[in-house]
């Protein structure tokens, strides 16, 4: 992003392409099935929100490491007990395991992971998306 804006104060680009790669760089591909939003909480108030449906375990688990490891946390909605397995056995494997939290609630079917001590955005943060995805999820099916 740096970068970016230094080009832009210099005159090097003008305000339109500086827009267009700043939006670039905040989306990061996830080898072929995951387009991460690292900025999304920046520009909406609310965190990006890995929706686990449709998705194999071993999906969910890189997406959510990847997510975790650029922004501190992962929220996972509509989780089975086996994404948040998948996640912890690919940590142990790439040998991060005590390096992150992982909190998977079964009614809700969230997972919660977060890098050990991480003060993030606040407590109501969660509570908000969290609370948004089980009301609206339910009612899907």
């Amino acid at each position: 992003m740096e970068t970016i804006l230094k080009r832009f104060a210099s005159g090097e680009i003008g305000i339109e392409e500086a827009c267009k790669e700043l939006k670039q760089e905040s989306i990061r591909r996830l080898k072929d099935f995951a387009r991460i939003d690292v900025n999304r909480q920046y520009r909406t108030g609310i965190p990006e929100i890995i929706f686990a449906e449709g998705k194999n375990s071993a999906e969910v688990a890189d997406i959510a490491i990847a997510l975790a490891t650029a922004k501190g946390f992962a929220l996972i909605s509509r989780a089975r007990g086996t994404d948040a397995g998948a996640i912890k056995k690919r940590l142990e494997e790439q040998e991060q395991d005590g390096a992150f939290e992982i909190d998977y609630n079964e009614v809700a079917k969230t997972i919660r992971m977060q890098k050990r001590g991480y003060l993030g955005p606040g407590r109501n943060s969660f509570f908000i998306a969290l609370a948004c995805s089980y009301c609206v999820f339910p009612f899907i099916a």
